[in-house]
């Protein structure tokens, strides 16, 4: 069966596309012999206000430039990049200690986050409201996304490891143009370590241009209970090859919890371990070969919330199952070839294969001790090339990708007794299954009007194709689904510099971009049971889900003040939607999942404001902090609020899940020419109170929604020993508050106190 899904593209962009070319500032050569110096009239002293304004701005330009090139796909400094991003260091990452236990903390205090987590060692951003499989990920621009992944709430991205990553670029709002399929709420490219250890002035020199260094580093938590070790070796030969390995090990004990229910929380705790390893190879000139792999496994991960271990809170019931576990096993392997700097129509070439395999497994002991396990594997196959070339009008970014996977699946049902009952058609999704997806996509930014105003637009063409040999249908007992479509997004977006001539402190930026998301071999083949039991959609084809969002904001920076503000409406079309059945997983017990099914049909609009700033004053003190609001309605199915699941109408109401207003803020005090810093810090989240209907039937919602709450923590750090070893520690949540992150199936630890070691050789 074909279908071809057109989406409509601005008219513009099919007339050409434009692109923005950046000026990298000039530098001196060393070997220039200097001018002869001028006389020296006689000294002045400079005026106070002058001489304020002089220490700003050495201030501001003595800071590294912030680059990303997760929007564009070229480095730029985040300021001049028309759209919301956020670049996430690795001195964050380590050291303000949020992050190193699941890198979903990464993003705990970034504006349009908000990070909700189904069980101690699972966790799913919501970024801008959406979650799931409506977010793209990716590992050094390596699509992480497969056609497993679910549209709620999932615990994959928990699979990588932080503490190995140099630092994480983050775009809020759609990257389809570009990066494909999922990328419809924000798009995360975690980036990995490098190799470059011959510009380090850090590490041992052995001589014959051989260097070498390392790092160790160890944190424990008091309230969630946990020790993390983490270790790696690099080094490098001249500068043609560098290398670097590492590992972590961490062990999660089960967690405290703050306030009324605390005390140690049953069932929550697990172990997981994590190795990665990088070369580097240079064998000249603007040329680079990088050879990577990362291996991820967690072991015996609890979801609490659905078993007889889990506090209620707030009204919320615990579940009936008296086990529900996942392990999480994980490969990735990559080899890339770089070529830049070059002169002619190609300047920048840079393609990549990979290969990844993700296992997971699913156990499970029912209200009744019958035993169940599920499991499915994916192996993906990957190829993508990326190119740039100068335009007539600016500068070209272009490119394909291809992903394959292959996908197997399989369950066994045991009786109470533990004899095997019956062995499964199929696990979770669809056995003996396979799932393409193709792109071409091509990028223009031309700076125009000289210099105020940029332009980019950009389009991809997608194929995607899915196909399943074994599909169990309760009604139908085995069949098969081949299906594939096809699509046209675009985008088009506008930065304006109206100040370039007069002091350059503001950008101002809008645009309109389309996303959307191809049907996955969940939707179509899926027997999952999280909240719901999925069944597969064998009786109709599913189309593609479609969205377009409108963006207007600003940014500005004087001194060591920043701020950056923005505003998005965005059109939702063909969403796909859950239909009751009428049936539950279990008839005889109330507790059991619904069963649903999906389909396309979800008609809405989700929309949100963003607000954040950062002030450097006095020197040594840090203010800073941000503001989220999102709101929107979606056409979606109503059931009978008593007796069974019954469909009986669809209408419009609240998105499912949307986050509350929150806010976070910190000021931090970091003295000039000293080695320690402190900062007290903050999050204020206001209450979820919109419950829809699909909540009613979800334990992890208590029955009018989730409270609000604000919390406080301190953190700091030290450097010692010539800033080798950093040492760095916090107290959270001072109040031993009792709270949930929105959508949770569990609270956060109570009041912890946090110490971590971090030692270079």
């Amino acid at each position: 069966m074909y279908r071809k899904t057109a989406f409509r593209c601005p008219a513009v962009l099919a007339a050409g596309l434009a692109c923005l070319w950046g000026v990298a500032p000039f530098t001196a050569s060393a070997e220039e012999p200097a001018p002869p110096a001028p006389a020296q009239p006689e000294k002045e002293e400079p005026k106070a206000e002058d001489a304020a304004e002089a220490k700003a701005d050495s201030k501001l330009k003595s800071k590294p430039l912030t680059v990303t090139v997760v929007a564009t796909q070229s480095e730029q400094e985040t300021f001049d990049v028309p759209n919301q991003v956020d670049v996430v260091g690795d001195d964050e990452i380590t050291h303000r200690i949020h992050s190193e236990n699941n890198f979903n903390d990464t993003f705990r205090e970034l504006p349009g986050f908000s990070i909700q987590k189904t069980g101690h060692g699972q966790g799913s951003p919501f970024i801008r409201g959406l979650t799931g499989y409506h977010n793209l990920l990716m590992i050094d621009g390596v699509r992480f996304n497969n056609s497993t992944f679910r549209s709620g709430p999932m615990q994959y991205w928990a699979t990588i490891d932080p503490l190995f990553l140099e630092r994480v670029d983050v775009m809020r709002g759609p990257g389809s143009s570009l990066w494909g399929s999922d990328a419809v709420g924000g798009v995360v490219n975690a980036i990995t370590k490098s190799t470059e250890t011959w510009n380090s002035t850090t590490h041992q020199d052995l001589g014959n241009g051989v260097r070498v260094g390392g790092r160790a580093l160890y944190r424990f938590d008091m309230a969630e209970r946990t020790n993390i070790g983490h270790v790696e070796f690099m080094g490098s030969h001249k500068d043609k090859v560098g290398w670097i390995f590492g590992g972590s090990y961490k062990d999660h004990d089960d967690f405290v919890g703050g306030g009324g229910s605390g005390g140690v929380q049953e069932y929550t705790g697990y172990e997981e371990y994590s190795l990665n390893g990088k070369v580097q190879y240079r064998p000249a000139d603007h040329h680079e070969l990088t050879f990577y792999v990362d291996r991820a496994k967690q072991n015996d991960v609890p979801r609490t919330q659905r078993t007889v271990y889990y506090t209620p809170w707030e009204g919320t019931s615990a579940g009936s199952d008296r086990r529900r576990e996942f392990d999480q096993n994980r490969l990735l392997a990559y080899a890339k070839y770089r070529l830049d700097g070059m002169d002619g129509f190609v300047e920048e070439l840079e393609a990549t294969v990979s290969h990844q395999t993700q296992i997971e497994d699913q156990f499970r002991i029912d209200s009744s001790n019958r035993r169940r396990f599920d499991q499915f594997e994916v192996n993906v196959l990957g190829a993508q090339v990326r190119a740039a070339s100068p335009s007539p009008i600016g500068r070209l970014t272009y490119g394909i990708d291809y992903y394959h996977e292959d996908v197997e699946s399989g369950g066994k049902r045991f009786n109470q007794d533990g004899s095997l009952n019956r062995v499964e058609l199929t696990g979770s999704v669809g056995d003996n299954a396979s799932y393409d997806l193709l792109g071409l996509y091509i990028q223009d930014e031309a700076e125009v009007l000289d210099g105020f105003l940029t332009i980019t637009g950009g389009g991809r063409f997608t194929w995607a194709r899915a196909n399943a040999d074994k599909v169990n249908d309760p009604t139908l007992g085995k069949v098969a689904i081949d299906d594939q479509w096809s699509s046209f997004v675009g985008s088009l977006r506008f930065l304006i510099r109206p100040d370039r001539e007069s002091g350059d402190h503001w950008r101002a930026f809008a645009g309109v971009q389309q996303s959307f998301r191809a049907p996955s071999l969940h939707d179509l083949t899926s027997n999952d049971s999280t909240s719901v039991l999925e069944i597969p959609n064998t009786n109709q084809s599913l189309d593609p889900e479609q969205y377009t969002t409108y963006e207007i904001g600003g940014r500005t920076r004087y001194g060591g003040f920043t701020a950056s503000a923005s505003y998005y409406y965005t059109f939702i079309h063909n969403q796909l939607i859950r239909q009751p059945t009428g049936d539950l997983e279990d008839n005889n017990d109330p507790l059991s999942a619904p069963i649903v099914v999906r389909q396309n049909g979800g008609k809405g609009y989700l929309y949100g404001a963003e607000f954040s700033m950062s002030y450097n004053f006095l020197d040594d003190f840090t203010a800073w902090g941000n503001v989220t609001w999102t709101d929107g309605a979606i056409l979606d199915f109503v059931v009978d609020d008593e007796g069974p699941p019954v469909v009986t109408a669809k209408r419009r109401q609240a998105i499912r899940r949307i986050v509350p207003v929150m806010s976070h803020f910190g000021l931090k005090y970091e003295p000039v020419g000293k080695n320690w810093w402190v900062e007290a810090h903050g999050d204020v989240f206001g209450d979820a109170d919109m419950v829809t209907n699909a909540d009613a039937s979800d334990n992890r919602v208590p029955p009018g929604g989730t409270p609000g709450f604000a919390v406080f923590g301190i953190r700091g750090g030290v450097k010692l020993v010539k800033e080798k070893l950093n040492i760095t520690g916090a107290v959270r949540n001072i109040g031993n508050v009792d709270y949930r992150i929105s959508g949770s199936g569990q609270n956060e630890p109570g009041i912890s106190f946090l110490l971590s070691l971090d030692f270079k050789f």
